[in-house]
């Protein structure tokens, strides 16, 4: 890592070197339920069928919601013919695809990539010529390709052939509607009020100001992570804006297992979205902040995001934010 942006990353191409494979992880349970609250195993957990029945129109958002209140966010996509479902994972650079589909696509270079636990996975750059998600046309696209090796751990995440990277919403203004469960490029109805300024980092995360306690905060928008997620070092600074609930283990995008403390937190505002004894998990953020000017403290996980309808303007550096 260096010290010009919030994570390292060589240019894609002909290069070796880390990025971060998610900026989160995703807790351990024996069940998740759907939106219309069917629970389903865990060896159902990405069932193809259960996600495509959410995707009424070719934007649609398709969700698992958790029965202890986290989620994840699926977006239909395809490459170069291959038609299948995404992870959105706002906190990964770029997209990657797990899918065997791919395999004899030409290695342009390998990354080495980084979980929040600090496991680490190879990947290769790829070129797919023709690139899709919810309804639109990329085009030409270089992705990063995982191949999966037999007995070794790589956690659930590598059963989701393809995972949206925050590079897809950096180029047009979009909403993300969970309210209708809708995603739109260019929608028409941004809203001119209460626009709220973000930033961007050199590698692309979209990070907006929090306020805790009359502290302000910098927060990435991260649909990765099931739960929001603070830093360890603010728990320990501010002890009275935290009540214990449990540990529980925790696996990040690698398959690395770590221990990760679950809390609840007071009050956080977020735009127009206010958040009280909202659920988080605690753990070091070090990964994330190594050579940051200013630390992320927040991850704000699908928790937090699924709560309202976001609106998000990264060429012109503002948000806005509907809670419902």
């Amino acid at each position: 890592m260096n010290g010009s942006g919030t994570f390292f990353q060589f240019a894609l191409g002909f290069a070796v070197g880390f990025s971060l494979l998610s900026a989160c992880a995703i807790g351990e349970e024996s069940t998740l339920r759907t939106s219309n609250a069917a629970t389903v195993k865990p060896a159902q957990f990405f069932d193809l069928k259960v996600i495509q029945n959410q995707f009424k129109e070719p934007n649609s958002i398709a969700v698992y919601e958790r029965s202890d209140g986290g989620g994840m966010v699926f977006l239909p996509c395809g490459a170069d013919g291959n038609s299948t479902w995404c992870y959105l994972d706002s906190g990964k650079l770029s997209a990657v695809t797990y899918s065997k589909e791919f395999s004899s696509y030409p290695s342009l270079g390998q990354q080495h990539l980084l979980g929040l636990n600090g496991g680490v996975k190879t990947s290769d750059i790829i070129l797919v010529k023709n690139f899709e998600f919810a309804g639109n046309t990329v085009g030409p696209k270089k992705i990063q390709r995982i191949t999966v090796e037999p007995g070794k751990p790589h956690g659930f995440f590598s059963t989701v052939e393809m995972h949206l990277g925050n590079d897809v919403l950096l180029e047009a203004p979009f909403e993300m509607n969970f309210k209708a469960r809708l995603f739109r490029l260019n929608p028409t109805n941004f809203p001119e009020r209460d626009l709220q300024s973000l930033t961007v980092s050199n590698f692309g995360q979209t990070l907006l100001t929090a306020t805790v306690e009359n502290q302000s905060l910098l927060a990435m928008w991260d649909t990765g992570c099931a739960f929001t997620v603070v830093d360890r070092k603010f728990v320990d600074a501010n002890p009275s804006l935290f009540s214990p609930i449990s540990e529980v283990n925790n696996f990040d995008a690698s398959g690395k297992i770590g221990k990760v403390a679950r809390y609840k937190m007071k009050n956080i505002q977020v735009g127009s979205l206010r958040l009280e004894d909202h659920i988080v998990v605690a753990t070091s953020l070090e990964y994330v902040n190594e050579g940051a000017s200013q630390p992320v403290v927040l991850l704000l996980g699908y928790n937090a995001i699924s709560r309202a309808n976001w609106y998000f303007d990264v060429p012109k550096k503002v948000w806005a934010v509907e809670p419902f």
